[in-house]
């Protein structure tokens, strides 16, 4: 049979992965040999898409998307700083009162949720005011911490 191989497609067609066919008279093929091909990772030559490109793409937009959130969220909180700046001492010291009591409210709030869509709809769903407070209460209490629990002394002119 090896023979019949060689003779019909020749030592070098044999080496080139030449596919050895034989038709008869009656129009029937009969396939004699086959040449495996495995197909790579988008690799040259390869009729696979490129995975690799296009979950680089994807990965590439998520970045961009943190990216921007995280410039809007500190946007929000320079905002914020600002705005807790500008307060007189007794403004300010309303303002973190109030921001205090909404943090404590929404805490026992999102605790008595329970857990799993709900909290998750709960949270999703915080009025753009109270979200505001809590920054502002996190944001605070950060400074404190930093500051060995003494709260900043701010000039005002």
């Amino acid at each position: 049979m090896q023979n019949a191989v060689k003779d019909a497609a020749g030592e070098e067609g044999l080496r080139n992965g030449a596919s050895l066919q034989k038709v008869d008279d009656d129009g029937v093929t009969k396939v004699i040999s086959v040449k495996l091909t495995e197909v790579g990772d988008g690799d040259e030559g390869s009729s696979a898409p490129p995975q690799h490109e296009q979950m680089s793409q994807v990965a590439e937009e998520e970045q961009k998307r943190q990216l921007d959130m995280a410039r809007q969220a500190a946007a929000l909180q320079q905002n914020i700083l600002a705005e807790l700046l500008s307060l007189s001492e007794g403004e300010r010291a309303d303002a973190l009162k109030e921001a205090k009591t909404a943090h404590d409210e929404f805490l026992t709030k999102a605790l008595a949720t329970p857990m799993g869509p709900e909290r998750v709809a709960f949270m999703q769903n915080l009025d753009p005011m109270l979200q505001r407070k809590l920054i502002m209460h996190k944001m605070w209490e950060q400074m404190l911490k930093n500051n060995g629990g003494v709260a900043p002394v701010i000039h005002q002119k």
